[in-house]
């Protein structure tokens, strides 16, 4: 993956210029400066053709945000109220980009668990996930077994941390229940208007289908 960083904050710049290239002070005139590492930082530094294509990209920055916008925004309107069902929330003040959609199903209210909602949606034609990551990330083996790198317990070893490190289902209850009950698909900027009154009228027509029978 790549991308980039914008700030309005000159040392916070520098600070994030130098983490990108193994910490060196590109901006200084002392020699001496340039590679005093106060930090340790990786060689992020991205190649001509990456760059190329993020400028490329630049230009087309706002109207795919505003089209994500306004898609996210209309399929929230158009599932709001539906029983069980919790649309993707965005907080007042703020906007989203929706790099993907989520909404979460209360099973009891909704009549309908998690994962019959998502094949029902599926059948109707709409591309969508059950919740977001099949689980969260400390239940990935390597976290589970303690063994960052093969053959070793580096870095869970308790000689780095000065005590036991355990990571087990159950540490993140919140972010657990929230995989469990949501349904996520993406949304593109290529999408038309008739995609997304078709993905509202399909999440309507299975939580309606379900509701009745609650």
């Amino acid at each position: 993956d790549g991308g980039m960083l914008l700030m309005n904050d000159e040392d916070l710049y520098i600070k994030a210029h130098k983490f990108a290239d193994k910490n060196y002070n590109r901006f200084s005139t002392d020699p001496d400066s340039l590679r005093r590492i106060e930090f340790l930082a990786p060689n992020y530094r991205m190649s001509e053709l990456q760059g190329a294509v993020a400028l490329a990209q630049l230009a087309k920055l706002e109207k795919i945000c505003d089209t994500q916008r306004k898609y996210g925004d209309k399929i929230t309107e158009g599932i709001t109220g539906l029983k069980g069902l919790y649309p993707h929330k965005v907080k007042e003040g703020n906007s989203s980009s929706y790099w993907f959609y989520m909404f979460r199903i209360n099973a009891e209210e909704a009549g309908v668990d998690r994962n019959q909602f998502h094949k029902a949606l599926v059948a109707e034609g709409i591309p969508a996930n059950k919740g977001y990551i099949q689980t969260c990330v400390y239940e990935y083996d390597m976290f589970k077994n303690k063994e960052g790198y093969k053959g070793t317990n580096a870095p869970f070893d308790s000689k780095y941390y000065n005590r036991e490190i355990e990571y087990k289902k159950g540490i993140c209850p919140v972010a657990e229940d929230i995989l469990n009950t949501a349904v996520s698909f993406k949304i593109y900027p290529f999408y038309t208007e008739q995609d997304i009154s078709d993905i509202v009228e399909a999440i309507n027509k299975v939580a309606r289908f379900y509701n009745k029978k609650a």
